[in-house]
C-alpha cells in the first residue's frame, strides 16, 4: 500500500492557520489598552473574515460554506429548495417513488424472502423511466429483479427514510400521509422530503466500493451552488471535480492515508468517487443537470465519465433557490 496523496496540497495552511496568519497580519503592532479590546478586535477581524469570499470556495464566505456542509435545508437566507416546483418533476428518482407508492397503496406489496420488491413491480418501474424518457445509470442489460435495478433499490430505501414508505408482516405499505400527498398533488412537499432523506439520512457510500469520504456528500450543496455560478454554459465533468478538490483538499489526504493500491493516485480515486456520487447518483436521478454532449447514451460506468458534459437542468432553477447578495 503506499502513501498516494498529491505533495503539493501537503504545504497549504489549514483554514485555521490561514485565519490565524491574516489576524496577525491585520492587527500587526496596534497597541491595545487592554485584554479585552485585544479581544474584541480579534473577534472582529474574524467575524470579518468569516464573511469574506473565499477563492477556494468559488466567492463563497466560510460562514457559508459552513451552512452548505452542515445545514443546507435550514439556511433559508442562503439557499430554499423546491420553492418553485408547481408541477409533477420530472426526474427519475421522482418517478420511481411514484411507483413504489403506486403499487403499495394501502394493501402493501409482498416482498420477496430476501425484502426486495417483486419482479412485476420492477419491469413496471423500468418501463415507467423508459415512457418518459428518463435514464437509468445502466443502459444496457437485462432487468429481472430488484438487484438488477440499482436506482429503484437505493430510492426503496431512501423512501423508508422519508417515511414514505414502511415494512409490516413482510410486505411494503405506502404510509397514509404520503398517499394524501400524491392523491393531493404536492409535488414540491414530496421532491423536497425524497430530497432531504437522500442527502441528510441516506448513506451515499453504500452500495460502491469507494473509500468512505463523506465531504463529497457533505459538500452536495457546494456542488448545487457550483452549478448556480457556473452551469447555464455546459461544462466538463472534470471542471467540477477540480473545483471540488480546490475546496476540500483534505479528501486526498484521507484517501492517501488510508491506503492506497499499487498505480492508484489520489486524485484519481477522489475524482471518481465523487463523480459517480455526485453527478450519477445525486443530481441525474433527481433531474438537476442534464448531459450537453460527450459519451451520450453510454452508461457512465462502462465509459469514462470524464468524457461527459453537463449543465443545470430546467428542473434545477424550479428545484433551487439561491438568496445571494
Amino acid at each position: 500500500m503506499g502513501s498516494g496523496h498529491s505533495s503539493s496540497n501537503d504545504d497549504r495552511p489549514s483554514p485555521i492557520d490561514a485565519i490565524r496568519s491574516e489576524i496577525e497580519r491585520a492587527l500587526g503592532d496596534q497597541p491595545f489598552s487592554s485584554e479585552q479590546e485585544l479581544r474584541d478586535a480579534v473577534a472582529e477581524k474574524v467575524a470579518e473574515l468569516n464573511q469574506s469570499p473565499v477563492a477556494d470556495f468559488q466567492g463563497l464566505s466560510r460562514e457559508q460554506m459552513h451552512w452548505l456542509l452542515y445545514a443546507p435545508f435550514d439556511a433559508p437566507d442562503l439557499v430554499r429548495f423546491a420553492e418553485g416546483i408547481e408541477a409533477r418533476p420530472a426526474a427519475a428518482a421522482f418517478r420511481l417513488l411514484e411507483v413504489i407508492v403506486e403499487a403499495a397503496g394501502e394493501g402493501g406489496i409482498k416482498l420477496t424472502a430476501k425484502g426486495n420488491l417483486p419482479r412485476a413491480v420492477v419491469l413496471e418501474a423500468k418501463q415507467a423511466l423508459e415512457a418518459e424518457g428518463l435514464k437509468r445509470e445502466w443502459l444496457p442489460g437485462v432487468i429481472r429483479n430488484e438487484d438488477d435495478f440499482l436506482e429503484l433499490h437505493l430510492i426503496k430505501v431512501t423512501a423508508g427514510l422519508a417515511r414514505f414508505t414502511r415494512k409490516e408482516r413482510g410486505r411494503l405499505k405506502a404510509t397514509r400521509a404520503t398517499q394524501k400527498r400524491f392523491r393531493k398533488g404536492e409535488w414540491a412537499a414530496i421532491y423536497d422530503a425524497l430530497l432531504q432523506a437522500y442527502c441528510r439520512q441516506f448513506n451515499w457510500a453504500y452500495a460502491d466500493g469507494w473509500p468512505d469520504l463523506r465531504i463529497v456528500q457533505d459538500s452536495f450543496g457546494f456542488f448545487l451552488y457550483l452549478l448556480h455560478r457556473f452551469g447555464d454554459e455546459p461544462r466538463p465533468v472534470p471542471f467540477y471535480q477540480q473545483c471540488f478538490v480546490q475546496a476540500f483538499p483534505a479528501a486526498l489526504q484521507e484517501v492517501g492515508d488510508g491506503g492506497l493500491l499499487p498505480g492508484e493516485r489520489a486524485e484519481r480515486v477522489v475524482e471518481s468517487c465523487w463523480s459517480v456520487r455526485t453527478v450519477l447518483r445525486f443530481a441525474m436521478p433527481f433531474g438537476l443537470v442534464e448531459e450537453a454532449g460527450g459519451e451520450g447514451d453510454v452508461p457512465w460506468l462502462a465509459g469514462d465519465p470524464n468524457s461527459l458534459v453537463i449543465r443545470k437542468s430546467a428542473l434545477y432553477d424550479r428545484a433551487v433557490s439561491w438568496k445571494l447578495t
